[in-house]
């Protein structure tokens, strides 16, 4: 399972529910074919073998799973998973009527950041570099969710069209979602859209990854160390974080 494409996101197929008749190791699977794990939503057997079962992390009184490797969601760049993982706390995590309740989250699964979907306070302005950047607006910890990278979901072939496009308007919103799909935020998106390009070491201060939330994958973006208020944010748009 850990050295699958499974872990890998950003390089699988777009994922579709298994459908069929008999054995999952057989060549009718999708999931066998494409070397992923059968998901929740799959009509294979509930006891099929190669089905995801999500993590057993237990919270006792402390935060679980995010950046934990023995968690069996984090190390397969997943988010836990209220239906399947069962004693890590994730399912009070994104109780609606909790969701902005940060002392709980001290206290159990906090590997449903982008689920939850409670950003970091970031603040659109002028770049020091380029145009407009995006500055945080509160002091935020290493590791720490950002935001969700959004925006239309487009075939690769669109995604290859638009790019010949932008590079000409020397702009580019594109994002590998995964082998068959980008994510366009040019159009429509949110701020995370404006943080700018770096390829220097000591100035990228945040990464993107690709992680699998409730059978879909979604671009969460993370601090890559601790920061003050009013630091511009880059990341190097040619790195993904597995």
């Amino acid at each position: 399972m850990f050295k699958s494409k499974t872990l890998l996101h950003d390089k699988r197929p777009t994922f579709y529910p298994c459908n069929h008749v008999g054995n999952c190791e057989a060549n009718l699977c999708s999931c066998y074919g494409d070397n992923v794990v059968c998901e929740k939503h799959c009509c294979c057997a509930r006891s099929c073998s190669r089905r995801f079962k999500g993590c057993r992390c237990i919270a006792k009184g402390r935060r679980v799973c995010w950046m934990d490797d023995n968690c069996d969601c984090y190390r397969l760049n997943r988010e836990c998973d209220p239906d399947l993982c069962g004693s890590c706390g994730v399912v009070d995590a994104l109780d609606p009527t909790k969701v902005y309740e940060e002392p709980g989250l001290k206290t159990q699964c906090s590997n449903c950041a982008l689920q939850r979907g409670v950003p970091s306070r970031l603040l659109t302005g002028i770049s020091e570099v380029q145009g407009f950047g995006l500055y945080t607006g509160e002091p935020i910890k290493a590791n720490q969710f950002l935001g969700e990278y959004k925006g239309e979901v487009l075939a690769r072939i669109e995604g290859e069209r638009r790019l010949v496009i932008y590079q000409h308007l020397k702009a580019n919103y594109l994002f590998k979602l995964n082998e068959e799909q980008d994510i366009d935020a040019a159009r429509m998106g949110n701020k995370t859209r404006f943080i700018n390009n770096s390829k220097k070491e000591d100035t990228i201060n945040c990464y993107p990854k690709v992680l699998l939330c409730n059978t879909e994958a979604r671009i969460g973006l993370f601090a890559k160390k601790d920061l003050q208020a009013g630091e511009e944010l880059f990341f190097d748009y040619g790195c993904v974080s597995n």
